[in-house]
């Protein structure tokens, strides 16, 4: 048995949740079960009822009192494990469950503070060890760290290589699952006009974006038969194929991206999103404008202008992406756990 404990809203997003589904899934072919604490049942969907065995909607209080819950949910069914995926957990809620002799995997996107986990996992394609040196307080740590081990639906393993292109024909506009902070329509009021009159633009959003409802009456009034709003659409690999750029967040989306081919102009619209940005830049899979709040609509059109007017830089985009996401993470995290937590004992 491996508990989770994550969350998952409007404001704090939906990437969190969905790993954590994705290495549940994979714990469960091997037969390990598996138990969510933390997002309220509302934005749970059919299939996590069939992945966890019991679900707990637990609403953050304090570090102490969260702990303290989690704690009893090992105790009640034995559970060899811990994953802990939020942004919340401290080093007192870290060291808690250290001293009480629970093993917890954390994903962790810092890299200046003190680690008290069996496994860090840290998806950051730039990132190395290194980046941890003074920070261990557990020296037995292990790290699951870059792309390789991002944690990936089922459904982007095996893919076909992408098609070349020769022509920009379709864009994709996603900032995740939750509150896109306005990024939408600052994207479509800007690329709308300045691209090509024959470019499709498809917008991917969530339903627990409040945006929703304004994104869909701009449509309406300016869209011009050019943009399509698909809100929790079930074929997301579809689309991702099908386009041939993508402005997007820096969140865990740039991974499904990534893995697609699909050459990726990040736009940050939180904090945690920044460092994994400038990776994908710094390694040629994106193009990283800036954060949401610091950059103008031109900026935004400039860069959509070079890079899908240089088709060379595209292709070298989408063949670094897939060369650096296969598909296969969840994996690999699934049977690090079960070979540290569970065949250890």
């Amino acid at each position: 048995m491996i508990v989770f404990r994550t969350d998952a809203n409007s404001n704090i997003g939906f990437g969190h949740l969905t790993r954590c589904r994705v290495l549940a899934r994979a714990l469960t072919k091997s037969k390990v079960p598996c138990v969510l604490v933390g997002p309220n049942k509302n934005v749970l969907t059919h299939d996590d009822f069939k992945v966890f065995i019991s679900t707990y909607d637990k609403e953050w209080t304090n570090p102490e009192e969260d702990v303290a819950f989690v704690k009893h949910i090992v105790d009640k069914y034995s559970a060899k494990g811990v994953v802990l995926d939020d942004y919340r957990i401290t080093e007192s809620y870290q060291s808690t469950l250290r001293k009480n002799n629970i093993k917890f995997l954390k994903f962790e996107a810092k890299t200046d503070t003190n680690l008290f986990a069996d496994l860090i996992i840290n998806t950051n394609p730039a990132v190395t060890e290194s980046s941890y040196i003074g920070y261990r307080y557990n020296q037995d740590v292990q790290f699951l760290l870059g792309s390789s081990y991002s944690l990936l639906r089922e459904q982007f393993s095996d893919l076909s290589p992408r098609e070349p292109i020769t022509k920009v024909k379709n864009i994709l506009i996603t900032f995740g699952g939750g509150n896109d902070r306005g990024a939408i329509l600052f994207c479509l009021s800007a690329l709308l006009k300045s691209a090509d009159p024959s470019t499709q633009i498809v917008i991917m959003s969530g339903q627990g974006n409040p945006n929703n409802s304004l994104i869909t009456e701009w449509i309406k009034k300016e869209g011009d038969n050019r943009v399509q709003l698909k809100i929790n659409p079930e074929n997301i690999l579809e689309i991702f194929l099908q386009s041939d750029i993508s402005i997007i967040a820096g969140g865990t989306t740039t991974y499904e991206a990534a893995c697609t081919g699909l050459p990726m102009l990040i736009i940050t619209i939180a904090d945690n999103q920044l460092e994994q940005a400038k990776a994908w830049d710094s390694l040629g899979a994106a193009k990283f404008i800036g954060a949401f709040e610091d950059i103008s609509k031109q900026e935004l059109i400039d860069s959509f202008s070079k890079l899908s007017n240089h088709i060379e830089l595209i292709q070298n985009m989408s063949s670094i992406g897939k060369s650096l996401v296969d598909g296969y993470g969840a994996y690999r995290v699934a049977n690090t756990i079960i070979k540290r937590f569970i065949k250890s004992e």
